[in-house]
């Protein structure tokens, strides 16, 4: 071969890499290009179902989307949004976080999703930055909508109180009463030897996952506290009549024990000869052999809303309970119903002393009528659901009281029941395990427990 064939040789082989590269090169931009555009319409497809309430469907389609585009701060954002939405706060730290470093394409209410998730996971001083930080990013009208200022106050609420001693501090029951699902609503009988509640669990009766958020439909649960391992233990969801294919839950009981107060939500369990018309108050009574007859609906009460969590004087002649019917100040109120006779009269708002434009919710009567329990999402709080109690003086009701830090916490704290006689109270909680979240039981020693001075 002489010089110029060898030239020429090299030559084509030059061109030939080059054009390889170019090929190879037009590939990859045509593949990334491609996963782009799927990552887009991926993410318009999860928010969708994200409007509709499908969180955990919503969650696997933006996580597709992230991973078809890994350089999505958008994706990345929702995934933290959706986390932060099922109480998993450590993820949506993680991934709100990722969407915050990519910058670009990064959702303007990402400060806001860092405060929220560093509140709820009692992270304050960098809650306070973070919620400073997105009052920055808002417009006033936007701020005023998320109700930024709000948060603040209960982040920096939180933190001047955490420098107070506590007097009464919650504990977590041991026992199969806690697992890794939602476990909540509380109730102790047979001097506090037996408790009742509501549990998501995979063994719920029927098996049933509700297609709202794809977590199993609620039962009830009883079980019998153990003296020498002091834990809950014997914990079954066999409660003949009592649990259904569908939402089943025990609000209160009659002052005898013969009469128990339930919520049930059948509406998303296919061919029901009885329908539910939405969440709906029922009764159920003991027999004389021990078991409860099927449940049947309060009458006069119900109404095609969210009515739910009565609870009963010791007298039985008074009913309070949650509702999302109209007339309504906020999303959910407490309304009043009293018993004339063998029918229920008309509900009753409670009014603005007790209501507010937020929600409350999961009220508890003490057994003379006088101290409301209840909690709520829209007054001076300290994060999400707090605990307050209000005293009723025959005539009006007092302003409501924050129960303070110890009983409430950080997070949602629901289904507050205080038993005098037992030196002890009962709420659920949400928890923090690691990076994910659930509700849990907990129980407060009341020895040494004040009822506050009341406003009215």
């Amino acid at each position: 071969m002489n010089k110029f064939q060898s030239l020429l040789l090299l030559f084509t082989c030059t061109c030939l890499t080059s054009i390889n590269f170019s090929l190879n090169a037009q590939t990859d931009t045509t593949t990334s290009l491609v996963k782009k555009v799927g990552s887009t319409f991926k993410i318009d497809e999860a928010r969708r179902d994200y409007a509709n309430g499908n969180k955990r469907a919503a969650l696997v389609g933006f996580r597709e989307a992230l991973n078809n585009d890994p350089n999505s701060a958008k994706a990345a954002y929702w995934i933290g949004r959706c986390q932060y939405d099922l109480s998993n706060y450590g993820y949506a730290i993680k991934y709100a976080r990722i969407a915050l470093n990519l910058k670009k394409g990064s959702d303007p209410e990402i400060n806001f999703l860092i405060a929220q998730s560093y509140h709820r996971s009692d992270m304050l001083d960098s809650a306070i930055t973070q919620y400073k930080l997105s009052l920055e990013d808002f417009s006033k009208a936007r701020a005023d909508e998320l109700s930024v200022k709000q948060y603040l106050s209960e982040a920096e609420r939180a933190k001047e109180l955490s420098a107070t001693p506590v007097v009464n501090t919650r504990n977590l029951y041991k026992g199969d009463v806690n697992t890794g699902f939602d476990d909540y609503a509380p109730i102790l009988t047979e001097n506090g030897k037996r408790i009742y509640f509501s549990s998501r669990r995979s063994n719920t009766t029927g098996g049933g996952v509700n297609p709202d958020d794809q977590a199993f439909f609620e039962d009830i649960y009883t079980g019998e506290w153990n003296a020498s391992t002091m834990k809950w233990d014997s914990i079954t969801n066999t409660i003949p009549r009592l649990n259904s294919d569908g939402f089943d839950a025990i609000s209160d009981f009659s002052s005898d024990g013969q009469i128990v107060y339930l919520t049930v939500n059948n509406t998303m369990v296919p061919k029901q000869k009885k329908p539910t018309l939405s969440s709906d108050l029922y009764y159920a009574k003991l027999s004389g052999k021990g078991t409860w007859s099927s449940p049947k609906a309060l009458k006069g009460v119900n109404s095609t809303f969210f009515d739910a969590a009565a609870t009963i004087t010791a007298d039985g002649l008074t009913m309070y309970f949650a509702s999302e019917r109209k007339g309504t100040k906020g999303r959910a109120d407490i309304w009043v119903s009293h018993l004339n006779g063998n029918n229920w009269s008309k509900p009753a708002n409670l009014g603005s002393v007790i209501n507010t434009s937020g929600q409350e919710t999961t009220p508890y009567i003490s057994p003379d009528g006088k101290y409301l329990y209840f909690s709520s999402n829209n007054r001076d709080g300290i994060g999400g659901y707090d605990i307050y109690v209000a005293e009723f003086d025959g005539m009006n009701w007092s302003k409501p009281v924050n129960l303070g830090l110890g009983i409430n916490s950080v997070n949602d704290d629901t289904h507050f029941r205080y038993y005098p006689e037992l030196k002890l109270a009962v709420l659920s909680s949400i928890r923090l395990i690691e990076d994910k979240a659930s509700y849990d039981i907990f129980y407060i020693d009341m020895a040494n427990f004040i009822m506050p001075k009341f406003e009215y």
